[in-house]
């Protein structure tokens, strides 16, 4: 199930086949082999061996082929170690919101009333943390889909990966800065069907992982975007840096007028 408020397909990475390519390129070198002497003397007689300059050679070159080929594989996870190293050592300590730890919690306490939205069709309970654009979507979406074929329950958030920070508007930050957050989520799902005609059938339990943009708002949080992926999100390495912390304005301080620009810019992004 697809919780997309943008219609834009997210930028996804294929790690198991550049999986399946490197390990496929790093069988088809050629490998030096060197066996015991047999009891009876070979038939040929035994190849040179390669001078040691060469052999040097090819094990550097391997050595780099393997890097590159990793650093396209885990190019999300090694963006994730920079982007908790930033929010931990470089802004938490001064913007406590930005907090891996106080990240998670707020995911923690957000979650179940998204969740209970997509039970109970009504996104009301959600209006306290999320923005005006994302809300009137799902208004939309229940409006179109009244009869659900599956019903998620949440049991539990069981991680929260931040793997991108960036500005969306200039010289006003921490307003308008957005953060991406991979979540692990174990949920279960029960059949709407089974749960109208009152069969007994267990539910299923499922691992699915979810891409949540919140955007700051001078004050909290706010949920712009929670889509399910099935991949690796890249593209976050290209986006703007943060301003230094001495430009950003003082915690809870904020312009009305930013706040505006920045609404119609989300409506934009919809429309």
């Amino acid at each position: 199930m697809s919780f997309t408020l943008l219609n834009a397909k997210p930028q996804t990475s294929n790690r198991h086949f550049l999986i399946s390519v490197m390990f496929f390129c790093f069988a088809c070198f050629p490998f030096e082999i060197q066996a015991d002497s047999p009891i009876t003397p070979p038939a040929n007689p035994p190849r040179q061996q390669r001078p040691l300059p060469t052999r040097i050679l090819y094990w550097v070159g391997a050595g780099i082929a393997m890097l590159l080929v990793a650093r396209k594989v885990f190019q999300e996870q090694l963006h994730e170690r920079i982007v908790i190293r930033k929010l931990s050592d470089q802004i938490g300590p001064f913007y406590r919101e930005f907090d891996p730890i106080n990240l998670h919690r707020w995911v923690d306490r957000a979650a179940p009333y998204f969740f209970d939205a997509l039970h109970k069709k009504d996104i009301s309970g959600l209006e306290a943390f999320a923005q005006p654009a994302f809300i009137n979507h799902w208004k939309d979406y229940f409006s179109k889909n009244t009869q659900p074929t599956e019903i998620l329950e949440l049991s539990k958030i069981l991680k929260v990966h931040p793997i991108g920070v960036y500005p969306t508007i200039e010289n006003t930050a921490p307003l308008g800065v957005e953060v991406v957050l991979r979540v692990e989520i174990k949920i279960f799902v029960h059949q709407a069907q089974a749960q109208a005609q009152a069969q007994a059938q267990l539910p299923i339990e499922k691992q699915i992982q979810d891409l949540w943009t919140l955007k700051h708002d001078g004050h909290h949080w706010q949920i712009q975007e929670i889509r399910e992926i099935f991949d690796d999100v890249i593209g976050l390495n290209t986006k703007p840096d943060l301003p230094a912390l001495l430009d950003w304005a003082p915690p809870n301080q904020y312009r009305k007028e930013t706040i505006d620009q920045i609404d119609a810019l989300d409506q934009q992004q919809i429309s």
